[in-house]
This record gives structure tokens, C-alpha cells and sequence, in this order.
């Protein structure tokens, strides 16, 4: 009888043991799920990109990138007459840059050409112009301008006179395009001498970035 216990007992420490084992292969973990499940299937993370809004089209350089041409029709007051236009501007290397503005100094030809039924005015000039870049408001381009020229008064049945003329003005130009814009500008033309010795521009145009 005392055999048959004893091989009893040594049949069940085994199965205990195993038990046991079993038992602690199933305890929680710290993440309280079940050491010794399968585990679960990961679930795919959904990862989202994101990127800033594409840059606003570059609609304005700095004055000292951009060459100008600009081709322009209009009037002028004192005399009266109807006016073109043309304009090419070089960049220099000078230019201003803060938080709020850039800008940059350009120089170039401009001729005004005004005529009437009765009276010409030719007149070329050389100016130099600083144009301004707004961060704030990036297709608005404006500019003040001033130069040194000749003007060739004509009135009909009346000599041609000729004298020095200074051009002082602004105005502002709207990008279209990168490298398009459409504007207005006015200038005052002071002309001491012979013939006309003063008298307004008003233009109006399309000027061209390169």
C-alpha cells in the first residue's frame, strides 16, 4: 500500500510542475496581455505626410535681377498731347533688403515721344529708377524714378528749340506673370530754356522681366 502511494506521488509532481509552468507561461505582462498567446497580427499605422503649401509664384525679383523693357502710350498736360513710350532698365548690383521691403537701383534709356496736330516734343532720357519688392503684397511693383535728358520742342510753323530736361516720377507696375506686368507711371518734365519748359507725363503699359 505504502508503494502504491509513494509511486502516486511521483506520478503527480511531474503533472504539478508541468502545471505550474503552464500557468506562469500565461501570466499578464506589463502591457496586460497573455505571455505565451500568439500574438496578434500587427496593426498597419496609418502615417500622414505632411508638407508646407507650395511657395506663391515668385511674381517679383529683386531690382538687381530683373532687366526691364517697357512699351507704354498715354498724354501729356501743358501741352496737350497724345504720348509713347519706351523704357529698358539695367539692374545693379546695389540693392536694400529689410523684413518688410527689398529693393533694388536700376538705370536706363527712356524716350517720350508727344505729338499733336501742332506741336512735338521729343524727348530722351537717362534715369535711374528704385524699384521696391513687398513681401506683403508680392504682384506690386512700385518704383520712384528720376533722370537727365534733352527735350526737342516743335511748334508748327515755329522753330525747333532744344534744351536740358530733368524727368522726375513713379508710379507701379502688376505682375501677371513671373516676368509680365501691366502699370502706370506719371513723371514731370522740367525743361529750363527755349521753347516748352514744363510739362506732365501720364503713361500707361506692359513691361517685360528678364
Amino acid at each position: 500500500m505504502h508503494n502504491r502511494t509513494s509511486r502516486g506521488i511521483r506520478c503527480l509532481v511531474p503533472a504539478a510542475i508541468a502545471l505550474l509552468c503552464a500557468c506562469a507561461s500565461l501570466a499578464p505582462n506589463e502591457d496586460g496581455a497573455l505571455i505565451g498567446h500568439a500574438a496578434s497580427p500587427a496593426t498597419p499605422s496609418l502615417l500622414i505626410e505632411t508638407s508646407s503649401p507650395p511657395a506663391a509664384p515668385e511674381y517679383q525679383r529683386q531690382g538687381e535681377k530683373a532687366r526691364q523693357v517697357s512699351a507704354m502710350a498715354g498724354f501729356t498736360a501743358s501741352p496737350g498731347t497724345f504720348l509713347l513710350a519706351a523704357e529698358v532698365m539695367y539692374p545693379l548690383d546695389s540693392n536694400v533688403s529689410t523684413d518688410r521691403i527689398r529693393g533694388g537701383l536700376s538705370v536706363g534709356p527712356l524716350l517720350q515721344i508727344g505729338f499733336n496736330g501742332n506741336h512735338l516734343l521729343l524727348g530722351p532720357s537717362l534715369n535711374a529708377r528704385f524699384t521696391i519688392d513687398l513681401p506683403s503684397l508680392p504682384r506690386l511693383r512700385p518704383y520712384a524714378e528720376a533722370g537727365v535728358g534733352l527735350l526737342i520742342s516743335k511748334k508748327k510753323d515755329h522753330a525747333t528749340f532744344g534744351s536740358a530736361l530733368i524727368v522726375l516720377g513713379g508710379g507701379a507696375d502688376w505682375m501677371l506673370r513671373e516676368n509680365l506686368g501691366v502699370g502706370a507711371r506719371s513723371y514731370i518734365n522740367i525743361a529750363p530754356g527755349p521753347g516748352e519748359d514744363f510739362f506732365m507725363s501720364f503713361l500707361g503699359g506692359v513691361t517685360y522681366y528678364f
